[in-house]
């Protein structure tokens, strides 16, 4: 027989290994060059050498001077041993970005990438009367006293604890029988009041948590075969906990730590008859706002992100206790308001470049990449 599968090429193959989405560090390289575009293109090939999993980069000038602000992913390095260090590096780092306090920094002077939510008014000088724009969420690189866009983050905090695509995930899963599974599901709700990206998940200081979360919680399987399903489940008890995540990348490695806020720990007794339909959670069960924090931001190897984590007990007269739990990370912003003069508006010129490169790319194909975009600062 083997020789059989030699002869016709009939060979049996072992069931590939499933792998875990891919684990990620994410860190922002941010400089400035003057009116020196050959320092730039130069600066630009050492991202490659770093050998990324992704990376996006935006060159952009700003009062003349070249900005370059650069999003580096790498694949995550398994850490078989604590670096007593670590703390001493993780903290030095929370003081000089001024992140001294849980949700305190950035300090204004720094230049970053961060999300805001502006609401901008035109004015003008023959009336009293003020334009509004639409408000508006998003993702900006802030420098001095000027902002420019850029793409956003690919949720660092969740890449790099669960893998990439685990943002979009936020079931969980909980077995009670071999045919019925407790499901525990978040949604994000956008905002009606500004506009923003669908995967931003932008929220602001204060906000009130049931106005952007919406918790519901279904059986799945056929809980029509098992009686003990007609009776109700109660929801004894919701936690709501708000994480604070903070990587710092230095020596070529990158240091994580995540500090924890418990925003919300009720006993609601919420009754929940799971068996013919999905029963969202009230509100009441987690009304409790964000504590007034600084904004997720990234700026020279430190980022600070945020994410909730969601606990729930349920109790069930003839069934063990379930204790289900689920995740979403969350983009806090900075709200600014601003008033333009239509008349005295400046004609100011900010131009750039961007580009969202995944590898493999070769030096040559780069620096061909990098050739047709040159023109655009030719004259900076």
């Amino acid at each position: 027989m083997d020789l059989f599968k030699a002869l016709s090429g009939k060979t049996s193959r072992q069931t590939p290994e499933k792998r875990g989405p891919v684990k990620l560090d994410t860190y922002f390289q941010i400089k400035s060059f003057g009116t020196d575009f050959k320092r730039f293109e130069a600066d630009f090939s050492t991202v490659v050498e770093q050998n990324p999993y992704s990376f996006r980069t935006k060159g952009v000038t700003i009062l003349g001077e070249l900005h370059q602000v650069t999003e580096i992913r790498l694949v995550a390095e398994e850490s078989t041993s604590f670096d007593p260090e670590q703390k001493i590096i993780i903290e030095n780092a929370r003081q000089k970005h001024g992140v001294t306090s849980f949700g305190a920094g950035p300090h204004p002077e720094q230049n970053r990438v961060m999300f805001q939510v502006y609401h901008t008014y035109v004015t003008f000088n023959w009336t009293n009367i003020e334009m509004p724009n639409p408000a508006v969420g998003t993702c900006l690189y802030v420098a001095e006293k000027e902002r420019v866009f850029f793409p956003g983050p690919k949720f660092p905090m969740s890449h790099l604890l669960r893998g990439e695509g685990s943002e979009f995930d936020m079931t969980s899963v909980h077995k009670i029988t071999d045919d019925v599974s407790l499901e525990l599901n978040a949604e994000f709700l956008h905002q009606p009041w500004f506009l923003q990206m669908l995967h931003h998940r932008i929220v602001l200081p204060g906000m009130s948590i049931p106005q952007f979360l919406s918790l519901s919680l279904h059986l799945v399987g056929d809980p029509k075969t098992d009686d003990r399903f007609m009776e109700p489940f109660h929801i004894s008890q919701v936690c709501i906990e708000l994480q604070e995540f903070v990587s710092v990348r230095k020596y070529g490695c990158s240091f994580e730590d995540v500090r924890t806020m418990v925003v919300s720990d009720t006993s609601p007794n919420e009754l929940a008859s799971l068996a013919q339909q999905e029963v969202v959670v009230p509100a009441e069960c987690y009304d409790c706002k964000l504590p007034e924090i600084g904004p997720t931001f990234f700026t020279n190897g430190f980022t600070r992100s945020y994410g909730l984590k969601i606990t729930m007990k349920l109790v069930h007269k003839s069934i063990p206790g379930i204790l289900a739990s689920t995740f979403l990370e969350l983009n806090v912003a900075e709200k600014k308001e601003e008033r333009i003069n239509f008349e005295e508006c400046p004609g100011q010129e900010i131009r750039d470049i961007y580009y969202d490169v995944a590898p493999p790319l070769s030096q040559e194909a780069l620096e061909k990449h990098m050739a047709n975009y040159q023109d655009h600062f030719i004259d900076v």
